[in-house]
């Protein structure tokens, strides 16, 4: 069993690159950052905002995913940079986490099943940088999970890694929701 570094998520199909940026077409809600690797919504005014932990249809939903940094534009008016929409077939890898290191495997058992999103830092602490899939809680799912690393990746990923990977598409109740 091996600790893995938690990261941010990212784009593994269809690639990254092979998708249309979408450049000036959404504003950024006064306020707002993101980094590289966040997922974001559109409020009720058409602006993007970045996802919470527990994000949910309710909220918003889960609508884009940010290829690069976005700093607080200081107004409602700035266009956001890189960002794609998600769309049905987009799958993301992203780290699994729990609320203990011990606990925090990507077993086998968890594909097909949908789980919630949930901040974390590297060191696997709460109210971090990156979004990780959160093993503890299903109370508002984002995720639904296709596949773990050892299914697809090399005899470095382990089913018994502590923050192990994971390939997740958005729920179809995220990607349907209604602004927020």
């Amino acid at each position: 069993m091996a600790t893995k570094t938690i990261g941010p998520p990212r784009l593994v199909k269809p690639d990254a690159a092979n998708r249309e940026v979408i450049d000036d077409s959404y504003r950024v809600l006064n306020g707002q950052t993101w980094s590289a690797g966040d997922f974001l919504f559109l409020n009720v005014s058409g602006l993007l905002e970045k996802c919470a932990d527990d994000q949910d249809a309710t909220a918003g939903g889960i609508k884009f995913f940010a290829l690069e940094d976005q700093s607080d534009p200081g107004n409602s008016t700035t266009k956001a940079g890189a960002v794609i929409p998600i769309t049905r077939d987009m799958e993301f890898e992203v780290n699994v986490h729990h609320g203990t290191a011990a606990s925090a495997l990507a077993a086998a058992g968890i594909v097909g099943l949908q789980y919630n999103m949930i901040y974390v830092d590297p060191d696997g602490t709460t109210s971090g940088d990156h979004v990780v899939l959160d093993l503890s809680n299903v109370a508002n799912p984002a995720f639904d999970v296709v596949a773990i690393a050892s299914d697809y990746a090399s005899e470095n990923n382990t089913v018994a890694d502590v923050y192990g990977l994971c390939r997740v598409k958005i729920t179809s109740a995220n990607l349907d929701a209604t602004p927020a």
